[in-house]
């Protein structure tokens, strides 16, 4: 994800991503954007350096260790790491491949299948014992 070129739209965070170079449009649910609205209300571009200017994504990745380590948050966590979790937390919640895909900006969706695997496990292992006891009668 390009720190650089994120930006607050009016309804949603638009990013493009520096490995993938994929546009990502993600709607913001309304706690971040009074979150965004409250950091930077008319900033174009809200991760920023303490002097004002847009951060690098390495300077991001330093400022994520240091915010880590004045919290509980386990110190062994990275931003690419929130992106696994996201991802997992929307295959949890049901959405397809698609819909996780276009959120996280991965392509090919092979990519959504490895992140999600473990989450998709449980869903469907749930899903095929509801659709056994529907169809047994015990």
């Amino acid at each position: 994800m390009s720190l650089s070129s994120r930006h607050k739209g009016e309804e949603a965070i638009c990013l493009t991503q520096i490995k993938t170079r994929a546009y990502v449009e993600i709607p913001a649910q309304e706690r971040l954007q009074a979150s965004l609205d409250a950091i930077a209300p008319h900033a174009e571009t809200f991760i920023c350096t303490g002097k004002g200017k847009r951060s690098s994504s390495n300077g991001f990745y330093n400022q994520f260790v240091k915010w880590c380590e004045r919290t509980s948050i386990p110190k062994d966590l990275s931003p690419h790491g929130l992106k696994k979790t996201i991802a997992m937390r929307l295959a949890e919640a049901g959405c397809t491949p698609h819909q996780i895909g276009v959120i996280t900006g991965h392509e090919p969706l092979k990519e959504v299948d490895r992140y999600t695997r473990a989450a998709n496990k449980t869903h469907l292992a749930d899903e095929g014992m509801q659709a056994l006891s529907k169809k047994r009668s015990f």
